[in-house]
């Protein structure tokens, strides 16, 4: 099963790529809802490197996310593999098309196992995306 989004932002694809690329930048607004906090966030943005995404609640819990890039195209797209507690081998795919002094995100996130992984990271996601916008891209 797989979800689909689209979103566009202020400022041009370097910059929206900078935002998804730079470690500083996505602990700034990689959380489903804007109050979870990244403690971590460790990136070897190549082809085969390895990144790692570590959250936490305002009640404590911990939610994490690893994997590996598979594709890099600057400015253009990023591909890697997504890994959670419950989810193991999902893809993600965002693609940045330039649009002057605007930049659409499309993302495709493929192999959920479930209509709740899809529900939960839709969920997510969206708001991830938000945040994008509203704390780093205004």
């Amino acid at each position: 099963m797989n979800l689909n989004m689209k979103k566009t932002y202020n400022g041009p694809s370097n910059l929206v790529f900078e935002a998804w690329t730079d470690p500083q930048i996505i602990k700034k607004w990689f959380s489903p809802d804007g109050k979870w906090a990244v403690e971590v966030a460790e990136m070897n943005v190549s082809v085969g490197g390895k990144y790692r995404i570590e959250m936490r609640s305002p009640d404590n819990r911990t939610c994490g996310v690893y994997g590996e890039y598979k594709e890099i195209k600057a400015n253009k797209k990023l591909v890697f593999t997504w890994n959670t507690e419950d989810v193991k081998e999902t893809t993600v795919s965002v693609d940045f098309k330039d649009l002057g002094n605007k930049t659409e995100v499309s993302l495709v996130h493929d192999l959920l196992p479930s209509q709740e992984q899809v529900d939960e990271h839709t969920y997510g996601w969206k708001g991830c995306m938000e945040n994008l916008a509203t704390k780093v891209l205004v």
